[in-house]
């Protein structure tokens, strides 16, 4: 299963993507192993390649940017916002859940998901007016390229 590092991560990415995102989350690993492999057969499936980012959570703190009281372990599908900062739950299966049911859960989230086209510019300038910021885990070095520019570099 393509694994994104963390939910964080995962609505970062599935935000940029436009896609929905699926989380296993279980604190038990047994459980999370299970799921991971009931997903991957999912996944990898022709109508299914590319249209979802996964991640896995292990705690429910992990899982605060979707703002759910106590989630039970399952596979949660969310619709990210436009910035990845935070996400709507669509779908939610539990540990016990049917390959069938899992599909269900992906396919509705994959009908029922609402994405904006952006621009980068656009985004971007409205990302800065809502104060959005996002840290690389690795530090920027790049200045821009707005000097090298006007350098002749």
């Amino acid at each position: 299963l393509p694994l994104l590092a963390n939910v964080r991560l995962g609505l970062n990415v599935s935000s940029c993507d436009n896609t929905p995102l699926a989380i296993i989350y279980s604190p038990e690993e047994s459980t999370r192993t299970r799921l991971q492999k009931q997903l991957a057969k999912l996944a990898w499936s022709k109508d299914h390649i590319g249209q979802v980012q996964y991640c896995v959570a292990t705690r429910a703190e992990e899982l605060k940017p979707l703002g759910l009281k106590s989630p039970r372990p399952g596979i949660l599908v969310v619709q990210p916002s436009t910035y990845g900062e935070n996400g709507l739950l669509i779908s939610a299966v539990d540990v016990t859940a049917e390959a069938d049911k899992l599909a269900n859960a992906v396919d509705f989230a994959l009908l029922v998901s609402e994405f904006q086209q952006k621009t980068m510019r656009v985004h971007v300038s409205r990302g800065q007016q809502l104060g959005v910021n996002w840290k690389t885990a690795i530090p920027v070095t790049d200045s821009g390229g707005r000097s090298r520019r006007r350098s002749g570099n």
